[in-house]
């Protein structure tokens, strides 16, 4: 469905959410509701998610797609254990401003996670010095990135080295 939300400022340092919706409104103010304060709009998803042992599912906004005056909150839920459905939760952080959700648009991302192993892992923290090989093809990419970012003739062309398979190394 279609709507709009508006954070507005009430007194006592409270804010309030004010939703208009285009249809049926009666069953979209049960689905989509503002009910935790500092701006926190909550979407219900009305899917069940099951997945094996040792999955779950990364739920956030939708990749490169921003909203003015609104941010998805990312949470990771442990669809293999959960018998019920979960929510999404967008922070509302301009007030009064009037934020559009339109009909058809998405309004999360969801990314399969493998849980298994995690225990197992240790993050590492090395110094570039210590990896002649990689330190050489790092300062490489920077220079040749930097050059051509310098370049006022460059017009609209990119490098993507990376997207036709040119690596450094």
């Amino acid at each position: 469905v279609g709507f709009s939300a508006l954070l507005t400022a009430t007194t006592h340092d409270t804010s309030e959410v004010l939703l208009r919706f285009d249809e049926r409104c009666d069953y979209w103010k049960e689905q989509i509701k503002y009910h935790f304060g500092g701006g926190i709009l909550t979407f219900q998803i009305p899917w069940l998610f099951k997945t094996e042992q040792g999955m779950a599912l990364r739920v956030s906004g939708m990749p490169n797609q921003l909203k003015f005056g609104a941010h998805a909150l990312e949470g990771l839920v442990e669809t293999a254990l959960l018998d019920f459905t979960f929510t999404i939760n967008w922070q509302l952080f301009i007030y009064d401003h009037e934020i559009r959700f339109e009909k058809g648009e998405p309004i999360c991302f969801l990314q399969p996670v493998n849980l298994n192993n995690l225990d197992d892992k240790e993050l590492s923290i090395k110094m570039l010095a210590d990896s002649p090989g990689l330190k050489k093809s790092h300062v490489e990419l920077s220079t040749s990135r930097h050059s051509f970012l310098a370049d006022p003739d460059r017009g609209d062309k990119w490098q993507k080295h990376y997207f036709q398979g040119k690596l450094y190394s």
